[in-house]
């Protein structure tokens, strides 16, 4: 995969086979895969910060987890 993506090349040198890297396509993978990171990082966030807020429609529970207009579940 590495050697289809031109990351990397190999050739045989007797019955070694010798794999070197591309260093300059290295570091545009890297580039593109930062990139990436940066935007899934800066959508987490904002699920993070979304998921944070209290919501009107969400209905308020108690400390068992309960919805509070009910009473509390006696076993």
């Amino acid at each position: 995969m590495l050697a289809e993506a031109r990351l990397i090349t190999k050739r045989a040198e007797g019955r070694a086979r010798l794999v070197r890297a591309d260093p300059a396509a290295l570091a545009r993978a890297q580039d593109l895969l930062r990139s990436y990171e940066d935007l899934w990082r800066g959508r987490i966030d904002r699920l993070d910060a979304l998921l944070a807020e209290p919501s009107a429609e969400t209905p308020r529970r108690d400390d068992a987890g309960a919805p509070a207009s009910l009473p509390p579940s006696v076993n």
